[in-house]
């Protein structure tokens, strides 16, 4: 079957469907027929193993990565926050945001661009350079950047990992408020389940190339990682993690 990438401006349609998707590196297959939607608005965790083909469905939906087989479907502007910030050492902050921008003269793009930046609180770094910023301003600036365009899905691609533990809750309260703000469909991928248990609305587990198992997260934010240990007990569970090594977790 012929991979099929579109684009829909319909926001009835969910903010990301993937239907069949197949891709394989070699004889060795990453993603095996996955099925799996983000819906509008909606916040979704994934988690997996290494190798399990997170960031490959991350890439497919990106359009970074082309799949043998399958559909994948997004709706509207698509952005990507990645790992590591990736921002350009010689340019300024503010035209790192602005280079996401594609309408519009330079002068409205770095308007643009220097709103996004007040909304991660980092206004008075338009003229920093990006080599001067702590890690935490360096991933705020990628999310001001992939913010910037008014995306329909937002992929994050393990985006705190580097971080410190302080950064990284600090991390977890800003992507919330910009998610609440914006509400664009978030897809995360990351290895902690307790950050997917925080943020999320629905976590998927995928393994051997497919979704193997999804949980529904009905609890109020704020959370407590303290009212989650059934959720987070599950997924250990689903993940195979053993008994000795979950007592430690």
């Amino acid at each position: 079957m012929a991979t099929r990438l579109t684009t829909t401006l319909r926001t009835t349609t969910p903010a990301a469907r993937v239907s069949g998707l197949t891709r394989r590196f070699g004889d060795h297959v990453v993603l095996d027929g996955l099925d799996a939607t983000v819906g509008p608005g909606e916040l979704v965790a994934l988690l997996g193993r290494s190798g399990s083909g997170k960031s490959t469905l991350l890439r497919s939906l990106a359009g970074l990565d082309r799949p043998d087989a399958g559909t994948v479907e997004v709706t509207g502007p698509v952005s990507v926050a990645f790992q590591e910030p990736r921002l350009l050492p010689w340019k300024r902050v503010l035209d790192n945001v602005a280079l996401a921008l594609r309408d519009g003269s330079r002068a409205e793009r770095r308007e643009r661009a220097g709103r996004a930046l007040a909304e991660v609180g980092l206004s008075e770094k338009t003229d920093a350079w990006p080599l001067t910023l702590s890690g935490g301003q360096a991933q705020r600036t990628s999310l001001a950047r992939a913010l910037v365009t008014a995306p329909g899905l937002l992929l994050l691609d393990e985006p705190f990992s580097a971080l410190d533990a302080l950064t990284r809750l600090e991390m977890h309260d800003l992507v919330l408020s910009l998610w609440r703000e914006h509400r664009p469909g978030v897809l995360l991928v990351t290895h902690d389940i307790d950050e997917a248990l925080t943020l999320a609305d629905r976590v998927l587990v995928v393994d051997r190339g497919r979704i193997r198992h999804a949980v529904d997260v009905r609890r109020p934010r704020p959370r407590d990682p303290a009212d989650l240990t059934d959720l987070r007990a599950e997924l250990l569970e689903v993940l195979g993690v053993g008994e000795r090594t979950r007592a430690s977790a």
